[in-house]
């Protein structure tokens, strides 16, 4: 009987009779949770991961790193469920048990390196993400060389570790690296990664004045998006503003206004009212409007990025007293002077409560 057949079988019996099972059986289990798990259901591949760790559990070294991957499966499935401590705990034993089943180098860790390194990254942990990513930088260059889609995955979230840390010539020369990892095979693919990587390198690019660099790599990760994923994607939307913020900077205002207001239009029928980056885009837009001494179009703008933030935020929030003080600057300018002192006390005294 093949493995699908197997797990059909189980799922028909309700896994009611797998307590006693043999490995095959937690192969089978294992199997069907794989397949669950790339349908989005998390839950139930949840339930059926555990249920092959429980069996390879018992099983000691004969299957540790079958336990091991199961592990990383099982890790994967509660991550995609947003219970992120616990993911990285079962993540950090599938990592030890695969270390001492199969050996520190062995290219089977490489996977579990990565999605543990991703963890470490979005709760902080910058260092030891750093020494998760090198570390499997050597163990990919050791197995693939020094080009392949996967050293160009783990150079680009290298270089998104250095950019969220300021360590910014340290991310470009990663971005730079893992476009040439890639290869020209990669580059000539649609590839989700690679337009990543060429955003954030554009916006290096953009903060150190190097703007007729950046302008080609925006302008190819807006035509990707479309042509991928439509007109009306946020992710076009993101775009736009990183094309518009450089508009900005070369002075060109008129068509920073459009991609502004380009980019406000997909948000607002794509996203939550509340949502930050909807704000984003419109304070984006009142700038430009002040710049072009539209200080009314500004102040309306304005108004609503204020009532996004204390929504989404609270009345407290130091975003919400940082944006007060921007909107009394635009009050400033329209010589409404008395509703300007009112944004401004009441900034001030948001602050003043979080001291």
């Amino acid at each position: 009987m093949s493995i699908t057949a197997v797990c059909l079988h189980l799922v028909a019996l309700g896994l009611s009779f797998v307590a006693a099972a043999e490995p095959d059986s937690a192969a089978a289990l294992n199997h069907l949770g794989t397949r669950y798990y790339a349908e989005g259901r998390h839950q139930e591949s949840e339930q059926l991961f555990r249920k092959a760790v429980s069996i390879w559990e018992k099983e000691g070294q004969t299957h540790a790193a079958d336990l091991g991957k199961a592990l990383g499966n099982l890790a994967a499935a509660v991550r995609a469920q947003s219970r992120l401590e616990e993911a990285e705990a079962l993540y950090r034993r599938s990592l030890a048990v695969l270390e001492q089943a199969l050996g520190p180098r062995d290219p089977s860790i490489a996977a579990t390196l990565g999605n543990l390194a991703e963890l470490c990254r979005a709760s902080g942990s910058y260092a030891e993400a750093e020494s998760l990513y090198v570390r499997l930088l050597v163990l990919q260059k050791d197995s693939q060389g020094t080009a392949g889609a996967a050293l160009a995955a783990t150079l680009g979230n290298l270089g998104a570790l250095y950019q969220v840390q300021e360590r910014y010539s340290e991310a470009r020369a990663s971005y730079e690296r893992a476009l040439a990892a890639g290869g020209e095979e990669a580059l000539d693919r649609d590839d989700p990664l690679v337009i990543t990587i060429l955003n954030n390198l554009g916006l290096l690019y953009k903060r150190e004045g190097r703007y007729a660099e950046a302008e080609p790599l925006f302008r190819r990760c807006l035509d990707t998006w479309e042509r991928t994923l439509g007109p009306e994607h946020p992710n076009v939307a993101t775009t736009l503003v990183n094309l518009a913020e450089l508009f900005v900077a070369l002075g060109k205002l008129h068509g920073a206004e459009k991609l502004y207001g380009r980019a406000l239009s997909i948000r607002e029928r794509a996203l939550d009212p509340r949502h930050q980056s909807l704000a984003d885009s419109m304070k984006g837009l009142a700038n430009v409007y002040l710049a072009q001494g539209r200080q009314t179009e500004a102040i309306s703008l304005l108004k609503r990025v204020l009532a996004i933030e204390e929504e989404a935020l609270g009345p407290d929030h130091p975003q919400l007293a940082v944006d007060l003080a921007g909107y009394a600057r635009a009050l400033h300018l329209a010589r409404r002077e008395t509703e300007a002192s009112q944004a401004e006390a009441r900034a001030n005294a948001i602050m003043g409560r979080r001291k």
